[in-house]
């Protein structure tokens, strides 16, 4: 084995994801990462998955991609590839396939048995010029390669000699920022020890650590992102440069910045819809958007007026034109309404909306006890402030902020676990919430 070398970890590039001039930005990062790793004169590359944003993705963008990687081949940098979760295809009919036998990196993968017949079988891929050898667990999607982690033969794996690499694409629980760390995810334990440098991707978080037992354990998060709530991420982007000498390996962050983002939260409570729109054109007016991803929410009550009237989507055309070079508007559930009844002088909104509901509950024609007098009124403004709640911002959020308002929603209205309710007076107790199944990051994407 060369007794020093470096190397670039990536992951998370998700190319073809987004659209229009996002689309054409995270490209570019692409491009920009492979250009600095030339610059730094890397040994090899390894990209840990999530190279694409799906299996079969835009042709137009994988030209590019396509050319890039020939550049760097030909420049005598290998570059490695395991799948991840939106590269996956259970019949290796995938894109990161047909590159890899058209010789433009080489894919790291495992053999795997079926769940519960016996451990994976890896087949070692080794880095000619440097000795490096590596092996990778698949990502999947939905989490299924988590019964790889569970079955592998991790004794066998740490007799292995030589400078050791093993890949990944999943999440860590130890590792998992506050915002995604109710999901499901493999743990340390999982992982063979004594391997001198842990290549993960999937989390769009950068984490560098060092346990005791491991070598380096990293994420580098994503090169650019792939969605909305990543361009609401502030955290830098890049790839990790690793050094190895003596056998040991320090690993160190590399940003790749190819826009500057104007990030913007203008909050309209208590305006009515023409006050809040006079306000995002002043803001507007006062912004330098010159070559800069503006990406703007949103959010609050309007005090009147209907959220049309904000006319956001205008801010699309208008924003570019004033030399914004990619926009991205936060909107969907961000604004709501006031209510549409008129208050009455002295009265709260609560007491407002409470008299509103009062006569709505009074003239709804219902057999079902529970939506009649004082408890329908209860019912109907609890079911309100659960379907009132905002969801998250954060990337990870969103897919348990619906399935925690349709719970509370069946919850309150008894449903949870058993056959449609009986009226108030035969209705027996109501079923505790089933448990469900740990989920995964793919629910949260």
């Amino acid at each position: 084995m060369a007794d020093s070398f470096t190397f670039a970890h990536l992951a998370d590039v998700h190319l073809g994801a987004y659209s229009k001039d996002f689309r054409e930005l995270n490209l570019e990062a692409f491009l920009a990462t492979m250009d600095r790793c030339l610059a730094r004169k890397v040994d090899l590359v390894m990209i840990a998955g999530d190279l694409f944003h799906i299996n079969v993705p835009d042709l137009a963008v994988v030209d590019r991609a396509v050319a890039k990687l020939r550049e760097v081949k030909d420049a005598g940098v290998p570059v490695y590839v395991w799948y991840g979760s939106h590269d996956y295809s259970p019949t290796e009919k995938s894109i990161i396939d047909v590159l890899a036998s058209a010789g433009l990196f080489t894919k790291v993968s495992t053999f795997e048995t079926a769940e519960g017949q016996g451990a994976p079988r890896f087949e070692w891929t080794q880095d000619p010029a440097t000795g490096a050898r590596m092996v990778a667990v698949a990502g999947k999607a939905l989490g299924l390669d988590m019964h790889v982690f569970k079955a592998l033969d991790r004794a066998a794996l740490e007799r292995e000699p030589g400078f050791k690499v093993f890949g990944f694409h999943a999440a860590v629980k130890e590792y998992l920022p506050d915002y995604l760390a109710h999901i499901n995810g493999v743990t340390l334990e999982d992982f063979p020890r004594g391997f001198d440098y842990y290549a993960g991707g999937h989390i769009h978080h950068a984490n560098l650590a060092d346990p005791a037992g491991f070598g380096p354990f990293v994420n580098p998060g994503p090169t650019f992102g792939s969605d909305g709530r990543d361009l609401l991420n502030d955290e830098p982007r890049g790839f990790v440069l690793g050094t190895v000498r003596g056998g040991r390996v320090e690993a160190r962050f590399e940003p790749v910045e190819v826009v500057r983002f104007l990030r913007e939260e203008v909050d309209v409570t208590g305006k009515t819809a023409a006050e809040a729109r006079a306000e995002l054109d002043e803001l507007v007016d006062g912004w330098d958007v010159g070559g800069k991803a503006v990406v703007l929410r949103v959010r609050g009550e309007l005090s009147s007026g209907r959220r049309a009237e904000l006319d956001l989507d205008a801010l699309h055309t208008r924003l570019p034109r004033l030399g914004a070079r990619a926009v991205h508007i936060v909107k969907a559930f961000s604004v709501r309404e006031a209510s549409r009844v008129a208050a009455v002088e002295g009265e709260t909104q609560g007491e407002v909306e409470r008299k509103v509901v009062e006569g709505q509950v009074a003239s709804f024609a219902s057999s079902d006890a529970r939506f009649a007098g004082a408890s329908g009124v209860e019912l109907a403004l609890a079911l309100k402030r659960a379907l009132s709640e905002e969801p998250p911002t954060q990337r990870g959020g969103l897919a348990e902020y619906r399935d925690r308002v349709v719970q509370r929603g069946l919850e309150l209205l008894g449903v949870v676990g058993g056959p449609p309710p009986a009226a108030a007076e035969e209705r027996p107790a109501p079923s505790p919430p089933p448990q469900e199944p740990p989920r995964s990051l793919e629910e949260y994407a």
